[in-house]
């Protein structure tokens, strides 16, 4: 399995990321269905004051994406894109409790065939909370505020996701919250950020690691790109301290190194999970004083920019 997070949006978001490179060939398929295309999009504004501050700007946000996938070239159909949203005359199993959005989630990926393309978007609050099971870098489990004040723990959102996703298929999520470097549970959370020098840092020495001989990476799995935890040699021979965490976990989960080795998508035998996150773990992320200063509009902006070749295009 491929999962990753990107920290912050950057301008080179690619289409490619909604299209499959070459034909899949699904394993255990028997149905002649084609590939599928679905959204599930989360958008809270109206929080009661002991819950959160009411939001402004976020409906607008989840219509704009909506427009996006469904008005575009990405190939979302209106029927096959859920919106959650807290207004007036909304069916009420779309209302975003805790009940019904986890209601929503089971259902999300249930008839899933592989090459199925997945794109989930939320904007409203999250928060954290203390981890006791080891299995967080920073001690805490990150989790959305639905509209009645529940708590949807990232282990939950992976569950649901991530986990399920079958060979081939694909999870795009954009996470426009606070706390979001790691809602999803994704492994590789530092190795892709794309947000300050200190990540261009870690990729070229990333690079330089690529070229040592295999066998220095410990663990490294057909399935899993190695962590920092299975090839703490190499970063050793680079004179760079190893955190303490990297020996003493016992479940290591998301404990990504920044360093982690790349290698090939085999696109017909492994899910794809990837997630666009506002910010890191401990930052917040604040409304802008004019509408379109989100995450999310940058996100629908720079997927709106005009290509000289559209790869979702089949002419």
């Amino acid at each position: 399995m491929v999962f990753t997070t990107i920290s912050q949006l950057s301008a080179g978001l690619p289409r490619e990321l909604f299209c499959r490179r070459t034909p899949l060939q699904p394993v255990m398929e028997t149905s002649c269905r084609q590939p599928k295309r679905r959204g599930l999009i989360i958008s809270i504004k109206n929080y009661k004051p002991e819950v959160g501050t009411p939001l402004r700007w976020v409906h607008d946000d989840a219509n704009e994406m909506r427009e996006l996938l469904c008005g575009s070239s990405l190939g979302f159909q209106l029927d096959d894109v859920t919106v959650m949203i807290d207004l007036p005359g909304v069916a009420d199993h779309l209302q975003p409790t805790c009940s019904n959005i986890t209601r929503q989630l089971e259902l999300f990926l249930k008839e899933q065939r592989p090459g199925d393309i997945f794109f989930f978007m939320y904007v409203g609050h999250a928060f954290h909370q203390l981890n006791y099971d080891g299995t967080e870098e920073d001690h805490q489990d990150e989790y959305l505020i639905s509209l009645d004040g529940g708590k949807i723990l990232d282990d939950i959102l992976y569950s649901f996701l991530v986990k399920p996703l079958l060979p081939g298929s694909k999870l795009i999520a954009v996470m426009d919250t606070c706390h979001s470097g790691t809602l999803l549970d994704l492994p590789h959370h530092r190795c892709n950020r794309v947000s300050n020098w200190t990540s261009s840092a870690r990729r070229t020495i990333r690079s330089g690691l690529e070229r040592l001989p295999s066998w220095l990476f410990r663990g490294d799995g057909p399935a899993v790109p190695p962590t920092i935890s299975s090839h703490g040699e190499a970063i050793r021979l680079f004179g760079l301290p190893l955190p303490r965490w990297a020996t003493s976990v016992k479940h290591p989960v998301k404990f990504c190194s920044g360093f982690c080795r790349r290698r090939p998508l085999r696109e017909t035998e492994e899910p794809f999970a990837l997630c666009f996150s506002a910010c890191k773990d401990p930052q917040k992320t604040y409304e802008g004083p004019y509408e379109g200063q989100s995450m999310s509009r940058a996100f629908v902006r720079t997927l709106s920019m005009p290509r000289t070749r559209n790869p979702c295009s089949s002419t």
